[in-house]
């Protein structure tokens, strides 16, 4: 994190987790215990999936530590974050990056890309047309 601060580039991650006492727990303990600047958006699973996704509950248990906060916060349903489609789960995440994303220096880069790859293929048909006798050895 310190690395890409000094950088100065902006950190943002992307957290999916379970909709249980741990993993929303992780959200918030990350941001405690990593001493660094960045945001956080928690993109899966929300406990409005549980009825918009039809997802099996599963109850909280009580031998986490946490289940007492959770249950008044969220209630006594929980979700494990592989029970949401996969094809959603894609989505978020694609939507989100795209969100992030600065679509002109992304553009720029895929042309950068296209000319380098252009400039190795003209690169590799000329040493193949080369005599075999005039190429240097390894």
């Amino acid at each position: 994190f310190r690395q890409i601060k000094r950088n100065g580039k902006s950190i943002f991650v992307i957290y999916l987790g379970d909709h249980d006492p741990s993993g929303v727990a992780i959200e918030k303990d990350l941001c405690e215990k990593v001493h660094a600047n960045f945001s956080i958006k928690r993109i899966a699973i929300h406990g409005a999936d549980i009825r918009l996704f039809n997802l099996p509950p599963l109850r909280v248990k009580v031998s986490d530590s946490r289940s007492d906060a959770f249950i008044q916060n969220h209630g006594p349903d929980c979700v494990e974050l592989d029970a949401l489609p996969a094809n959603e789960l894609r989505s978020r995440i694609r939507d989100t990056v795209h969100s992030l994303m600065d679509r002109t220096k992304w553009e720029r880069a895929i042309e950068v890309e296209k000319a380098e790859m252009a400039s190795i293929i003209s690169s590799m048909e000329l040493w193949n047309k080369l005599p075999v006798d005039d190429v240097p050895p390894a």
